[in-house]
């Protein structure tokens, strides 16, 4: 079993960094609510997950294309 998960998550970074995301948010969540308003902190804690998905693939789609260019030659 933890050997399945370890596997996965070499092949799926992108999930460890959303569950480190969301873990160290999660630790501060009850001072950043209050701060900002509980609604405003949803919503960037969402749109904060969402870019770091979206900057994760692409760095991924970069060292992919990276490696396949040192291939080719």
């Amino acid at each position: 079993m933890i050997n399945k998960m370890v596997s996965y998550i070499k092949n799926n970074l992108s999930v460890l960094i959303i569950i480190l995301y969301s873990t160290i948010i999660s630790t501060q969540q009850g001072q950043l609510a209050l701060k900002y308003g509980e609604k405003r902190f949803y919503f960037y804690f969402v749109l904060g997950g969402l870019l770091l998905i979206l900057l994760m693939k692409g760095i991924q789609m970069l060292y992919q294309r990276d490696k396949n260019s040192k291939t080719d030659d």
